[in-house]
């Protein structure tokens, strides 16, 4: 039996998102994949130091091998505060790939989940696709979400990472330091699992001026003294490792799309948490490419 936490929001379609999941989802996964699933639901409000708050819930929970969804959408409802469904959320949820995290707007920038219907930016989004949207543009409807959640459990089941191995619960009884040590165990184990599942192949980073931004609708624009724009460099990067003899070792180069990262009034605090994105990003890749340019753009 797989017990699914479910921890809602206070919306309308919060309220919509929960009855879909309450009345399909145990049929739904059991018609797919044969497995028995009870849901439980719980508040996402409830910040306190007691062991039946929210956030201990959460945590209590993805350490004893159950699956946890929170619904992290940031949408204002009468009587009660923005941002309330986050009091549930701890930074170790970060580090768990049994919590998922769905949302029908744009999660916070300083908040990357193991497992999100919502792309970090930049990131490539299979419910919506377009590289220019990938940033505060995107929003998710209910079915969307539902389709995802349902897609998700299933690919957790075929990887093996739905029933989880024994190694991984945390009894959290027990005495403080094995408790910690043990916690961080299972957060590195979690971490090191979602990794090999997103880092089959090599990856490139390229750093450019958005000035030479192009996409695929319009490949002539922005090029840097005619010759190259952004999309050109990509494409001889390709060439060149299709010339190497090692094209399939390496996923299709990353570059930020133009506006994605600097498209609102920043301060300096701001811009330091930006910062974190790219730098966090570059290391993930074997390769690091420049297309060079002047500080100007040429006429």
């Amino acid at each position: 039996m797989l017990k699914i936490n479910y921890f809602k929001s206070y919306s309308e379609k919060g309220s919509e998102l929960l009855e879909e999941i309450d009345k399909h989802l145990a049929a739904d996964l059991k018609a797919e994949i044969g497995i028995d699933v009870v849901v439980s639901v719980h508040d996402s409000k409830g910040l306190s130091r007691k062991k039946d708050s929210s956030p201990y819930k959460v945590i209590s929970a993805a350490l004893q091998n159950e699956i946890v969804i929170i619904d992290a959408s940031i949408e204002e409802v009468k009587g009660y505060k923005l941002g309330v469904n986050y009091e549930c959320i701890t930074p170790a949820v970060s580090s768990l790939d049994n919590v998922l995290i769905v949302s029908r707007t744009q999660l916070p920038l300083n908040f990357i989940a193991c497992r999100s219907n919502v792309a970090p930016l930049g990131e490539k989004d299979p419910l919506h696709g377009n590289r220019i949207l990938r940033g505060y543009a995107r929003s998710y409807n209910n079915e969307q979400i539902y389709g995802w959640i349902c897609e998700e459990l299933k690919r957790m089941h075929d990887r093996g990472r739905l029933f989880r191995s024994d190694d991984l619960y945390v009894d959290l009884t027990l005495p403080s330091r094995e408790l910690i040590a043990k916690e961080m165990e299972v957060l590195s184990e979690n971490v090191a699992a979602v990794n090999k599942e997103r880092y089959t192949k090599k990856k490139i980073f390229i750093s450019y001026r958005s000035a030479y931004f192009a996409d695929c609708s319009a490949p002539e624009n922005n090029r840097y003294k005619g010759q190259y724009n952004v999309l050109d460099v990509a494409k001889e990067i390709m060439a060149y490792h299709k010339e190497q003899g090692d094209m399939e070792d390496w996923e299709e180069p990353f570059y930020y799309p133009q506006g994605v990262l600097s498209n609102e009034f920043m301060p300096e605090v701001r811009r330091w948490a930006f910062v974190a994105m790219p730098d966090r990003k570059i290391r993930e890749c074997d390769e690091f490419w420049i297309l060079t340019s002047s500080m100007r753009h040429p006429n």
